[in-house]
């Protein structure tokens, strides 16, 4: 086994409000959340599995909902990008560098009458 230096991580939480659109949606998530757990909607048609990931991409950015939504300057994903950039700023002399880790993959998909990639 290689004997490696191993920095430290420095871990930052950062908390957010949600955006108009993210209340209504978890709103409206609670709601689906009830018509499964009721029986009334087929489970092909929706589940708990697929409420929980919609949760999970409204809570990074509310375009992975709906790409018609504007960028919301106080998404995860916009934070992180600009927290990023100011690390990067701050160590660009050092040559420093940084790992992101998202648990949402990419996704290829058809939009817009073209290809591209969604978190």
């Amino acid at each position: 086994m290689l004997k490696l230096p191993v920095p430290e991580a420095e871990y930052e939480n950062v908390v957010l409000k949600p955006s108009d659109y993210q209340q209504d949606m978890v709103a409206s998530l609670a709601e689906r959340a009830e018509e499964v757990r009721n029986r009334k909607v087929d489970v092909t048609v929706d589940n708990m599995l697929r409420i929980t990931n919609d949760g999970r991409k409204l809570a990074l950015d509310q375009r992975l909902i709906n790409d018609m939504l504007p960028d919301n300057e106080n998404s995860k994903a916009s934070v992180c990008v600009n927290r990023a950039f100011e690390i990067w700023e701050q160590t660009k002399k050092q040559k420093s560098a940084q790992l992101i880790f998202c648990d949402c993959e990419a996704i290829r998909c058809y939009t817009n009458y073209k290809w591209g990639y969604a978190l």
